[in-house]
């Protein structure tokens, strides 16, 4: 056992210095370098190219560390300095395509051969409590533990290092202390770069290297930079000799096959656990008790009619051609092909398949999954084990393929979904990698590396799916289903939803967008579509290997994605066949392979990040709305909102555009006797919240009638958006209470307090990019809604989305901003977005209104104009909170107003009293 336990110190070491390379660059960048692992490679093939040419090799180790981490430094400056403010799924492509292009370049100039060093000291093994450890293992073991020491004494002891914490500290803004981030990021990546390579050369000597080591090896280093919390230095140590060892005695009490899915099995549960550690949600309980009183806080949308068929027909023309084409060519391929192109393009088909599902993911929620090829795979290996396990026929054991793929998929994504981003993304890769090894693992039960036979085949009633031409309509007759599946899904209100989670889930939660559920339920419908096309591809090949659970075909159809263009539908269609034939037309460049996808991914996530679909699309749409007019969605008559008073009834607002001024008059007509209520319809009782040994809030008080508009002020750092962000439930308080109507909302997450007619909006507006301004305050409708995935894919949908189109353009005229409806919303003023963020939220009917700071940004006569909205409101029984710097509005339009000071309550009452109050005159008004 010494000696497995010394093997794993010697992995885990290897794995360490990896992660150091991780953090460091983590730390300053936020960037996850999935490049780390080709550093190593490069280290290592360098040292063994000079040492070939006569060069020592403490010498050519030198040399070999300096060049990485030049090249490293140069990367950084060429590719991922551009991409600082892209999505991280952008950032994380652009780490996957550098790695791809180095181990491309890697093999043109090393080849494909294994390579080692010779050792540092020709000397004896030593012997440590039984067992043997050599001259080249102890110099592992001290190269980890000089760059440790190193690294603490730069980060501690040298300006660089104060620059290098203050950038991991304050990101960006480090740079108002004269700190050149710049610099500090450049220099961080050729740390990191110098980290590898060193790990390179002194592995060399142990263990064989090529040019394709590299990606394994960040995933192991990302291991232990996880297990340190992306941050520490002695906990990714720490973090890797632990794996190692743990690994290393897998093997040697158990099976070996075994250690590679444990690894990646530990990754995910620590990646899990970091983030329920951060995580500062009420969880999903609090969802499940909002969700019980839905039904009495809702106001319903109101009625549109449907719109003539020649306008419903335009709307879908585009999509509906695209489908028949795909048709079309599902029928028509099989005469006008050669047998040869029939079969690449049938497998090039199944790839659409999973393409779309995982653009639904990726494209609209924002989800990177390298692993949905894996539940592709999974479902081909379940249509073979069912024949070969339980003799079933080919639709049974089709039928429990994709169930066992769905209910994988639903499983999986309750635990990886907790995660975000870089984390997710990773949990996946690492999923993908441990199923193949499993699989290759356990030949007696699953077929090991030789794979199974399908002892299946497809039929339709008097269609046998017996050749490939057959599958081949088959294949691409299941890509328009799919496409006209995902076209409902994307164009209801769920797609709504999804847009929303990936653009910002705060957001979609203060419009009671669950974040978690939605990139559930996705996840799942994603996977029942690789569950399809596992099924297709077992049929098509007659067999299933561990190769079909891989990771190259997860590249291929994400690759694909960013060449047709994430968040379109259509970009699967057109990108992933282009990826998976375009190795047929540079057979004769097949070493060159590598580097050219890679170059490719670099190239595309830079300069086309959009797509080829997504591009035009974009073209087309400045073209259109240069040269027509916006359609005028809102009722040129009447229009009408629903306020709620409480939890069991509402009161309709009749919003009647004048004839005389074209401004907006409302009009309350209560909905019962039920709706007068006595007590307050929001209250907080003792809320507190300290952010380390700072007392953001100290036992603050704070209770809204319906009706009233209640002020909080107070100078800056004083604790009101804390304070707001505790109300709106995004932030948890450590102690306290809020209730509404009575009903006790303390641990409901944010995204359930909007269901219970909580509404907000934020201090700085959070405006989605790509669109509209329509699209935005539609969001706000989402709680008024019912429709879900089944109905969304199977029944009626045009009905609640005209509706709720509707609803939205009466908020938009509420705010005076329904003229701008067809533009991107990012192209407003920020007074515009201001209004923007109120229309959103009035759209939700809420009972209560959170308004953060809306004057912001407002010129005088607009301010002017916000005071009149915001009591008409009040005056139809809307309760505010209102956050706002501009003095003159709070106690012109305030009836109540609480004073925030270093994070407790120095005065309460009507604006008279307050204004009269010395200790707020000293806090904050006399200044």
């Amino acid at each position: 056992m010494t000696q497995a336990i010394v093997g794993g110190l010697t992995s885990g070491a290897i794995y360490a210095l990896l992660g150091l390379g991780i953090v460091i660059v983590y730390g300053v960048s936020r960037f996850v370098n999935l490049a780390q692992g080709e550093y190593y490679v490069y280290g290592a093939l360098l040292s063994t190219t000079l040492v070939a040419a006569g060069v020592p090799i403490w010498i050519s180790a030198l040399v070999a560390v300096g060049a990485v981490a030049i090249m490293s430094a140069a990367l950084e400056r060429i590719v991922f300095s551009r991409l600082v403010d892209a999505p991280h799924a952008a950032q994380l492509l652009a780490g996957i395509g550098v790695a791809f292009a180095l181990a491309g370049a890697a093999r043109v100039f090393w080849g494909t051969q294994e390579r080692t060093l010779p050792a540092f000291w020709d000397r004896d093994p030593i012997e440590v409590l039984g067992a043997r450890v050599s001259m080249q293992v102890l110099a592992l073991l001290a190269t980890l533990g000089v760059l440790w020491l190193l690294l603490w004494l730069l980060l501690h002891r040298t300006m660089l290092g104060t620059m290098m914490r203050a950038v991991a500290t304050l990101s960006g803004r480090a740079g108002l202390l004269s700190v050149n981030v710049t610099m500090v990021t450049t220099v961080a990546f050729a740390l990191a770069g110098a980290a590898g390579a060193a790990a390179g050369i002194v592995v060399t000597p142990l263990v064989f290297v090529t040019y394709h080591s590299g990606l394994l090896l960040t995933i192991y280093g990302f291991i232990a930079a996880a297990f340190g919390g992306m941050r520490s230095i002695r906990g990714t140590v720490a973090g890797g000799l632990l794996i190692g060892v743990l690994e290393s005695l897998m093997a040697y009490y158990g099976d070996s096959a075994l250690k590679t899915p444990m690894a990646f099995v530990l990754l995910v549960l620590i990646l899990v656990y970091r983030a329920s550690r951060e995580s500062d949600s009420a969880g999903v309980l609090s969802a499940v008790r909002s969700a019980r009183t839905r039904a009495r806080s809702m106001a319903a949308l109101p009625r549109v009619a449907p719109p003539a068929m020649l306008l419903r027909l335009t709307g879908l023309r585009a999509n509906a051609i695209g489908v028949a084409l795909v048709a079309l060519f599902a029928v028509a391929g099989p005469v006008v092909l050669s047998p040869y192109w029939v079969s690449l393009l049938s497998f090039a088909g199944v790839f659409v398949i999973v393409g779309i599902g995982l653009d639904l993911l990726l494209g609209y929620t924002g989800q990177l999954s390298l692993g949905q090829t894996a539940f592709m795979g999974v479902s081909a290996y379940m249509v073979a084990l069912s024949a070969e396990w339980w003799g079933l026929s080919a639709w049974p054991a089709a039928l429990i393929a994709v169930a066992f793929t769905v209910s994988l998929a639903a499983g999986l994504g309750a635990v990886v979904l907790r995660l975000r981003n870089y984390y997710f993304t990773l949990a996946t890769l690492a999923i993908a990698i441990a199923a193949e090894a499993l699989v290759s693992g356990l030949p007696a039960q699953l077929g090991g590396p030789s794979g199974l036979r399908v002892r299946t085949t497809l039929s339709l009633p008097g269609f046998v799916l017996d050749t490939s031409t057959r599958l081949f309509t088959a294949t691409w007759i299941a890509v328009g289903i799919a496409l006209v599946v995902a076209l409902r899904l994307t164009r209801s209100r769920v797609g709504l939803a999804m847009k929303a989670v990936g653009a910002d889930e705060a957001l979609a939660s203060a419009a009671a967008i669950t974040p978690f559920t939605t990139k559930l339920k996705i996840f799942i419908v994603s996977g029942f579509f690789a569950g399809v096309a596992g099924v297709l591809y077992a049929h098509i090949l007659m067999y299933v290997s561990p190769s079909s659970l891989g990771l190259l075909g997860g590249f291929d159809a994400v690759v694909g994605l960013l060449l047709g263009g994430f968040g379109t539908v259509w970009g699967a269609v057109v990108g992933i066949p282009i990826i998976r034939l375009a190795p047929q037309f540079i057979e004769r460049f097949a070493e060159f392979q590598e580097l050219i996808y890679g170059l490719l991914v670099v190239t595309l996530v830079v300069l086309l990040p959009d797509g080829l679909v997504g591009a035009s699309s974009k073209a087309y749409g400045r073209v259109r709305r240069g040269t027509s007019a916006p359609s005028d969605l809102a009722d040129k008559g009447c229009a009408t909102i629903a306020v709620p008073h409480d939890g069991s009834s509402t009161t309709e607002v009749s919003a009647v555009k004048s004839a005389s001024n074209g401004q907006i008059a409302f009009h309350a007509t209560p909905a019962g006797d039920a709706a007068q209520t006595s007590g307050p319809v929001l209250q907080a009782e003792g809320l507190s919240k300290k952010f380390g040994g700072i007392r953001a809030l100290d036992n603050v008080h704070l209770a809204v009638s319906p009706g009233r508009i209640v002020g909080l002020i107070g100078p800056n750092g004083a604790g009101k958006s804390t304070f707001l962000s505790a109300l709106a439930g995004s932030l948890q308080a450590d102690s306290g209470q809020v209730t509404m109507s009575g009903r006790d909302i303390t641990g409901f997450s944010a995204d359930a307090r909007a269901r219970y007619g909580l509404a907000r909006t934020f201090q700085l507006p959070r405006i989605p990019h790509q669109m509209t301004v329509l699209d935005v305050a539609m969001l706000g409708t989402y709680r008024r809604g019912h429709i879900g995935v089944f109905r969304s894919v199977l029944g009626a949908t045009s009905g609640e989305q005209r509706a709720m189109e509707a609803a939205a353009m009466e908020a938009l005229e509420l705010t005076g901003i329904a003229h701008l409806s067809h533009l991107e919303a990012d192209r407003l003023s920020t007074g515009e977005q201001k209004m923007l963020e109120l229309a959103r939220a009035l759209a939700s009917a809420p009972q209560v209104l959170l308004a953060d700071e809306p004057a912001g940004g407002l010129f005088d006569d607009e301010v002017a104009r916000l005071e009149e909205l915001l009591q008409k409101l009040a005056s139809q029984g809307l309760s505010i909170v209102l956050v706002e710097h501009h003095m003159e509005l709070v106690m012109s339009a305030c009836s109540e107003i609480v004073v925030l000071n270093e994070g407790h309550v120095i005065a309460i009452g009507t604006p008279k009293v307050v204004r009269s109050n010395q200790e707020v005159l000293d806090a904050y008004l006399g200044v």
